[in-house]
């Protein structure tokens, strides 16, 4: 009750002071106007939208984004170049790239196309996603390149790099027709440690088993392909160790087809097929 009488003297009071036709009419006028400019401020807003033209931006291009899940890669060639839908880049891998398409299939690893840079820093592969404090480790893959053809010579590597940017690999040399047991010292420069060992001639067509063993206690590196032993050596890797594999040139303009498969690290007391797995 009390709110009714309270409303009906608010209507009362309010309707007053525009008894007289003029009042009224000026009354009228206010509201058609107030009507107006709420109108024009509805229709600038319908033609802006919630980001400007891009003549207010200057003509900028919209920024492109990521695909959430696609981890980066290390593009030799561009650091734009757009990857293909099915490179390889998950989980367990970063790809490396300069020149050569690098794709992914179950744990089959495929490299092909035409190099695109002169130097033996320049790569075509992939590195592990992540590392591993170092310690004793045993690692392995199975490869096989039908295609090597150019101007350059070529190492196909699986290797252990460490944090200090020394490493240790075995190596396959398609130009030379070896393999050898490889330790590169940062601040010393490239080190073959071992006899080389003659390929079996195959390679073009048929798998072979590189192996990699570290013993962290004695320092001592030992390398086979297949069964058969490519050589030892003694080096200390420091801080952490990451897998690497790739395929390197020191020229430009080589056509490659490689492919790697079944990757095995067994370190930690475990072995570890997706460089994802953390150690317990």
């Amino acid at each position: 009750m009390l709110s009714g009488s309270r409303g009906v003297g608010i209507v009362t009071a309010m309707a007053i002071p525009f008894s007289n036709q003029k009042n009224q009419k000026l009354l009228i006028g206010v509201l058609v106007v107030l009507l107006a400019l709420v109108a024009g401020f509805e229709i600038a807003g319908g033609n802006r939208g919630p980001v400007a033209a891009d003549s207010e931006r200057g003509g900028e291009a919209p920024i492109a984004h990521a695909s959430p899940g696609i981890e980066p890669t290390h593009d030799t060639v561009s650091p734009q170049a757009p990857r293909p839908a099915n490179a390889a880049g998950s989980a367990d891998w970063m790809t490396e790239r300069s020149g050569c398409t690098v794709e992914q299939a179950g744990t089959n690893i495929h490299i092909s196309g035409t190099n695109s840079q002169n130097g033996w820093r320049y790569a075509n592969g992939v590195a592990g996603n992540s590392d591993y404090p170092v310690q004793d480790f045993d690692v392995s893959v199975d490869f096989m390149m039908p295609q090597f053809e150019g101007p350059g010579d070529a190492l196909v590597v699986l290797q252990a790099n460490a944090s200090n940017k020394d490493y240790l690999a075995v190596a396959y040399q398609p130009s030379k027709g070896c393999y050898v047991l490889q330790r590169w010292i940062q601040r010393k420069g490239n080190h073959l440690d071992t006899p080389t060992v003659p390929t079996f001639g195959d390679e073009t067509t048929k798998y072979h088993h590189l192996r990699l063993k570290y013993e962290a206690a004695t320092h001592h590196a030992t390398g086979w392909v297949d069964d058969t032993l490519i050589g030892t050596a003694d080096y200390a890797l420091t801080g952490n160790v990451q897998m690497v594999l790739e395929v390197r040139s020191d020229k430009k303009g080589n056509n490659i087809d490689l492919y790697y498969d079944h990757f095995a690290l067994a370190i930690g007391g475990q072995v570890i097929t997706h460089l994802s797995q953390d150690l317990p």
